[in-house]
């Protein structure tokens, strides 16, 4: 019985150092700018990686991200504008609200926790305590328009 669990133990141990060695820096090099194989991809990617994309609520909404604003008809949410800036760590993105032109708050979000819940099957998730958003759609914003070179969202 002990060797077993010694032979379990060391094959656990073999796998945090694959895990460590081949994913970890494969994640860095997907939400990293740095690191790119080619130098103009790189370039237009790091421009990309570092800035900020800006929509009204009314926009969001039709695009599915938004599905509800507390205390707003989804006609009043082009009232509400949010930003998405992208943070010098990879896959942390801050967002901004403003609703009627007052900023109202500020939170962070982990792009390896938007991955997280939507592994664990979670679709709708809340951010500033009164906005509904879409999980999997997030994700997909933040994917076009901060890591591929497409820009399908517009």
């Amino acid at each position: 019985m002990m060797i077993q669990a010694l032979a379990d133990l060391k094959w656990l141990l073999k796998c945090r150092t694959y895990i460590t060695l081949r994913v970890d820096p494969s994640m860095f090099n997907l939400l990293s700018p740095v690191g790119r194989s080619h130098k103009s991809k790189a370039d237009k990617h790091a421009r990309k990686a570092h800035g900020t994309i800006k929509y009204s609520g009314g926009k969001l909404n039709e695009k599915g991200v938004i599905l509800e604003i507390e205390g707003l008809k989804p006609n009043q949410f082009k009232n509400a504008q949010f930003e998405i800036k992208a943070t010098a760590d990879p896959g942390l993105f801050e967002v901004g609200a403003k609703f009627m032109g007052v900023e109202v708050q500020k939170v962070e979000v982990n792009f390896q926790d938007l991955l997280q819940l939507q592994y664990e099957g979670v679709a709708v998730m809340e951010m500033f305590g009164k906005t509904k958003i879409n999980v999997n759609l997030l994700i997909f914003l933040l994917n076009k328009k901060f890591y591929s070179s497409g820009n399908a969202l517009n």
